[in-house]
């Protein structure tokens, strides 16, 4: 886990907290909460490949995917500017590839007051859960005054030293467990560099952990052996 460095300041806690109304430990608990995690693998519409839907939600929950200039702040090793500069050019240079890898993902929450985000990778569709750049609970529509100074500014001021990766994970969760796979989707190729070797298709230990595929001989033979018994 990559150990986030609280951003140094001149004011100190409490005058943060009259400026922005959130309180430093409000701030750094934002994510246990309100922020939620999909509960299944996040697939694109086939109306708009800017939606994704939650497979595992039987409502279909729509989680809504940012322009990598919105994911400028998430990336593993480009930094803030780089990461700026390739979104910019990705946008506006015609023929030319330069995607970020981390890719993220807005969901309104059921109090219509706030939302959940996440971040994952595009390459291997696995979760991001590194500080500083994991994905952060909002409250407000993004771009609003009301976002400014309850995300942003409290972002800025009191830095990214986040206790939860959301509701029920505390920052440390996945230490000793495989990152959960969330992109239906991921594009692969040689920039998949997966974080858990359990993700990744060409690792042994993805080998050993997949269900083994029941041929007909040992259906038939599991059939004889249900009926013995029967008897």
């Amino acid at each position: 886990m990559v150990n986030a460095k609280v951003k140094r300041t001149k004011k100190n806690d409490s005058e943060i907290e009259q400026m922005t109304g959130i309180s430093r430990e409000v701030h750094e608990c934002r994510n246990g909460q309100i922020n939620e995690q999909p509960t299944g693998k996040l697939r694109a519409s086939k109306d708009n490949d800017m939606i994704y839907v939650d497979e595992a939600v039987p409502t279909g929950r729509e989680w809504h995917l940012q322009n990598d200039f919105a994911a400028s702040y998430h990336q593993p090793t480009l930094g803030c500017v780089r990461a700026l500069i390739n979104s910019i050019l990705d946008c506006v240079i015609f023929c030319v590839d330069f995607p970020v890898p981390n890719i993220k993902f807005v969901s309104e929450n059921d109090d219509k007051t706030s939302s959940s985000e996440v971040i994952c990778n595009r390459y291997t569709g696995e979760l991001v859960v590194d500080l500083p750049i994991i994905g952060t609970a909002n409250w407000g529509a993004s771009g609003s005054l009301d976002h400014v100074h309850k995300d942003m500014k409290p972002h800025e001021k009191y830095g990214a030293n986040y206790k939860h990766i959301a509701k029920g994970m505390d920052i440390h969760y996945y230490d000793n467990r495989p990152l959960p796979v969330i992109l239906a989707e991921p594009l692969g190729g040689k920039k998949a560099k997966y974080v858990s070797p359990e993700n990744d298709p060409n690792d042994p230990k993805y080998i050993q952990q997949q269900p083994k595929k029941e041929t007909e001989s040992s259906k038939d033979q599991q059939s004889e052996e249900n009926e013995e018994a029967e008897k």
